[in-house]
């Protein structure tokens, strides 16, 4: 990674967008986020007083939108901290500028730098070329000190990027990628931590990069034809059910975390 030219920047990945769209953004992806870490916690006997009143700070925060969906469920003390300048940018447009810090430092920096309840990262952990210093840097942290983190794991999607390797690679060959996760390395990392996994929700986007290759493959011999569309019709339909099984026998492509630093 330390060799390789950064291509397509993230603010390019996540442009600016009108409030509109960038709500509807926030509360198709981020909320639902938000409200399984709230209702995992609940369950622990975390009082919805707890979560609000605790120092939340999230690491690789982007363009604001899990900030703003903790800000509006009534989470008063959360920073994010993000290293492109223009993600930063957006999330002060549309947000409290306070919330969003520009990020000079490494993940381990922050870490050791920041003192909060909470810290959470979705999908950053797999850009860091050496994981050691931030499960070290976790270490360090006081007892019941929370990370919530999402990863991508080695799941159908990478099988389907060895079978055609002429379609883009989304996460065993993506060029920005210096990590890849399995449920051991997971339990290993969190282990050196010091921390219990008390939360996990399983889903993934396997089935969203099949119907993406079957539609570019397909139209290939069967163009914008009657039949095509049917078909095309009946994998749309049938997304969240082929999905689920994916899910449910642990194959899906990503992960979302809770693990809590314990004695």
């Amino acid at each position: 990674p330390h060799n390789f030219e950064q291509g397509l920047p993230f603010s390019m990945v996540y442009p600016k967008l009108p409030l509109d769209e960038y709500l509807n953004r926030r509360n198709r992806i981020y909320v639902p986020k938000l409200d399984w870490i709230i209702s995992t916690l609940n369950k622990l006997e975390y009082t919805s007083h707890d979560i609000q009143n605790n120092v939340w700070v999230e690491i690789g925060s982007g363009a604001g939108y899990f900030l703003s969906a903790a800000k509006e469920s009534g989470i008063e003390q959360i920073t994010g901290y993000e290293v492109d300048k223009e993600l930063v940018n957006i999330s002060k447009l549309y947000n409290n500028e306070s919330l969003t810090s520009l990020s000079v430092g490494s993940f381990s920096e922050i870490l050791d730098q920041t003192n909060a309840d909470i810290y959470c990262s979705f999908f950053v952990l797999e850009h860091i070329p050496n994981l050691k210093q931030v499960w070290d840097s976790l270490y360090k942290k006081k007892v019941g000190t929370i990370f919530i983190f999402s990863v991508p794991m080695f799941g159908y999607s990478c099988l389907l990027e060895q079978a055609f390797p002429d379609e883009y690679a989304r996460n065993l060959d993506g060029v920005v990628h210096t990590q890849m996760f399995t449920e051991s390395s997971i339990k290993f990392g969190l282990t050196s931590a010091g921390y219990d996994l008390i939360g996990e929700w399983v889903f993934g986007q396997d089935i969203s990069d099949l119907s993406r290759v079957l539609k570019v493959r397909a139209m290939e011999n069967l163009g914008k034809t009657k039949i095509f569309e049917t078909l095309i019709n009946g994998v749309n339909s049938s997304h969240d059910a082929m999905q689920a099984a994916l899910d449910v026998n642990s194959l899906s492509d990503q992960r979302h975390y809770i693990a809590i630093r314990s004695k």
